[in-house]
């Protein structure tokens, strides 16, 4: 599933009537605006590490990996964002009585879209910054 399919259906749990119950809609929508965003950051970095060790972003740990290679980038604003998202759906999935709001959902799907509009605008510099990173880091 591409990143962009996970962000399609946040969007389409939030802004229709599934008959889904309402927290359950927007919990899972939630966990899509992360997986989404998470996987357009992987994906970023497997094409700016390329032809370097990209089973490195294939391992447990990728999650951390990720955010740690855009924190030493140009592009740290990704890793303070996908973070914000995995706060949120860390609340949703670990903590049963958490209950998400409107607020909360806006909150994801404007990280995740923001995160992506980052991500379209990349450019040479930020994928030698990002290659940068990786290779200074030794994941």
């Amino acid at each position: 599933m591409l990143a962009e399919h996970y962000i399609q259906l946040a969007d389409s749990l939030v802004s229709s009537n599934l008959g889904v119950n309402k927290i359950t809609a927007y919990k899972t929508a939630i966990e899509r605006y992360y997986y989404g965003s998470f996987l357009a950051c992987k994906e970023t970095l497997l094409e700016a590490i390329y032809p370097y060790r990209e089973k490195d972003l294939l391992n447990r740990n990728v999650h951390s990996i990720v955010k740690r290679i855009f924190l030493h980038s140009n592009l740290y604003q990704v890793a303070s964002l996908l973070e914000e998202l995995k706060a949120l759906r860390n609340e949703v999935e670990y903590n049963p009585a958490f209950v998400p709001t409107d607020y909360d959902v806006e909150l994801s799907k404007r990280y995740a879209y923001e995160i992506f509009s980052i991500l379209e605008e990349i450019n040479e510099e930020n994928i030698e910054s990002l290659k940068n990173a990786y290779l200074s880091l030794r994941v």
